[in-house]
């Protein structure tokens, strides 16, 4: 679905007047981390909460704040919850191919190369891995939006192949047991890869062709700027990456 020209012209004002409203009601004047129970609300997937919120929440903790981290999860690009309050932050991110996101702020985090990995002992992926290897092997594949086509297949298609996609996951929690236990390969940033999988057990090469660099990004509505407690919680975000 998309929307249409009536409601892409509406949305800014409505957006912005939601947005005036929430900060309205949410502001918070005398903000004091050490004494505030103040809840601040992330979207995100289950590999962008690993890749910032252990190193954000043992940072907070480190100075005994009293601020409460509520986690949900994220409905993809849409910013309405965003935009509307729901949540204060969105843990996303973008490639050189990825659509700019309008009217809302961010903070850049870091910047990641794609990879593939393998289990140790594949049959025929040892050393180094060729195109014509990766076309061969079948594919593990992280579709946390349920997403048509990823960034992956989408540089494939614009060479008119296809790679054989075995396994479709929503999360990638599973993918690490799988990987270790199949002949299936997986194309991931790197710092998923190391940090949620048993890298001893891997093999792990780069992608036999160009990608993007993966590009993690924290988005926040830009009506919170002058809120003191998301300024501060911004404050600590930028610290720890």
């Amino acid at each position: 679905m998309l929307p249409s020209a009536k409601a892409e012209l509406l949305a800014p004002g409505i957006i912005n007047a939601l947005a005036a409203l929430v900060e309205s009601l949410n502001r918070r004047n005398d903000f004091d981390p050490l004494t505030s129970h103040q809840v601040f609300r992330f979207a995100v997937t289950d590999y962008t909460a690993t890749a910032l919120l252990p190193t954000l929440i043992a940072h907070l903790q480190r100075r005994h704040t009293n601020v409460v981290i509520k986690v949900v999860y994220s409905r993809g690009y849409d910013a309405f919850e965003l935009m509307a309050g729901k949540v204060d932050f969105a843990i996303g991110f973008e490639d050189e191919v990825t659509p700019p996101r309008r009217g809302i702020n961010t903070i850049e985090c870091f910047e990641d190369n794609y990879v593939v990995a393998v289990r140790q002992g594949h049959p025929f992926i040892r050393d180094a891995l060729t195109y014509e290897d990766y076309l061969r092997v079948g594919h593990v594949v992280v579709n946390p939006w349920n997403e048509q086509r990823g960034v992956i297949d989408r540089i494939l298609d614009a060479q008119g192949i296809q790679r054989k996609v075995v396994v479709e996951l929503p999360s990638l929690m599973t993918a690490p047991l799988i990987i270790a236990s199949t002949d299936l390969a997986i194309a991931l940033p790197q710092r998923a890869v190391t940090s949620l999988f048993g890298a001893a057990d891997l093999k792990i090469f780069p992608t036999p062709f160009p990608t993007p660099h993966y590009a993690l990004r924290v988005y926040y509505n830009p009506a919170l700027a002058n809120s003191a407690g998301h300024q501060w919680l911004r404050e600590q975000i930028v610290q720890v990456v």
